[in-house]
């Protein structure tokens, strides 16, 4: 088990990436857009040649098929940005991870970021053509 020795300023990050910046556009619903958090010890468990594989759909940001790996990182709304910084000085990675693309413990398909990818397919590609 992982525990913070310093600040969470110092152990984890803040990146914004493709999915994050769609969020602006299609936010779940009770929810700001989101950002991923970066664990700054996370160490890989899959080799280069593993990394390499073909990934089946639905394929989503290194994410596997095995359910209960941490990847490293997770999403995190900005409204519950505080609470984070918060729960990670009193706690540990380990304790707060939210496996993604959930953004909480419910693994609700509903709470699934990114998950307008699929439902807003051909606008996405009107929107790429033009």
């Amino acid at each position: 088990m992982r525990r913070a020795t310093s600040t969470p300023r110092y152990e984890y990050c803040l990146v914004v990436d493709e999915i994050c910046l769609e969020s602006l556009d299609y936010p779940l619903p009770g929810k700001s857009p989101v950002v991923k958090l970066v664990c700054r010890d996370w160490e890989m468990y899959l080799t280069p040649e593993q990394m390499l594989k073909d990934t089946p759909w639905p394929y989503h940001a290194d994410i596997t098929e095995y359910d209960e790996e941490d990847v490293g990182w997770m999403y995190m709304s900005l409204d519950n940005y505080m609470e984070y910084y918060t729960d990670l000085q009193a706690s540990d990675w380990d304790d707060v991870y939210r496996r993604p693309p959930y953004i909480d413990g419910s693994e609700d398909e509903t709470n699934m970021i990114g998950d307008w990818r699929g439902n807003h397919a051909p606008e996405r590609k009107a929107v790429e053509e033009n």
